[in-house]
């Protein structure tokens, strides 16, 4: 479990050099919100939840609460009657939204079994928009953080009030530590984006496939 909005908040005022004065736990809050919506965007969650095939069924509305919000769907695959689902197979299916609630249509209706719906779903943090729990490790705690401290500075340089009360000498600095954070997000986020979802049967991929011989 990763931490809580009140001990990401205290880190990203440390990182500010802030005792709260100038990044209050309200800025700070909606410098997280931000931040995690464009992580959302490029590196969420991958996931996947088994449901029961409803014999004769093209449609299934995937609004039950063990998906939670769902935001994309990988795949769709027939869980694997024998063993331990090694070998699932992958089903032709269209994803789509209606009244807002994801869905996806077979291509073929199936008389039995379970499907195992791969997608993907946004990370959260336990304190932020009543959300109870999170799953992010340390490093990515601190690319959060990264992306939040773009985001406090961009909601500090948007007052009126500091036009009237700081130098364009301490503007600049922000913006040339801005440079510097969102640099570090970027970064960040290009590495957890290229995680890869899970399959549902081994590659069949050989040295002997269809494609050996090309270059000769």
């Amino acid at each position: 479990m990763s931490s809580i909005l009140t001990a990401l908040t205290a880190k990203l005022q440390a990182q500010l050099l802030d005792n709260g004065t100038l990044f209050n736990a309200a800025t700070c809050t909606v410098a997280f919100r931000e931040a995690l919506r464009k992580w959302n965007m490029v590196a969420p969650i991958h996931a996947g939840t088994i449901i029961d095939v409803v014999p004769s069924q093209f449609e299934y509305m995937l609004n039950d609460a063990t998906f939670g919000t769902i935001l994309d769907i990988e795949s769709v695959w027939l869980q694997d009657p024998i063993g331990h689902g090694e070998n699932d197979t992958i089903l032709t299916h269209d994803f789509y939204f209606e009244n807002n609630q994801p869905a996806i249509r077979l291509r073929s209706a199936l008389a039995n079994g379970h499907l195992i719906v791969r997608y993907t779903k946004p990370h959260t943090v336990s304190g932020l928009d009543n959300a109870v729990d999170g799953i992010l490790t340390a490093d990515q705690e601190q690319v959060l953080i990264d992306g939040a401290c773009v985001e406090a500075i961009n909601t500090r340089l948007a007052s009126l009030v500091e036009g009237y009360n700081l130098s364009p000498n301490v503007i600049e600095q922000y913006k040339r530590a801005e440079s510097a954070y969102v640099q570090a997000f970027a970064a960040g986020l290009l590495r957890y984006s290229r995680q890869r979802p899970a399959v549902g049967a081994p590659s069949e991929a050989a040295w002997n496939d269809e494609y050996h011989n090309w270059l000769r």
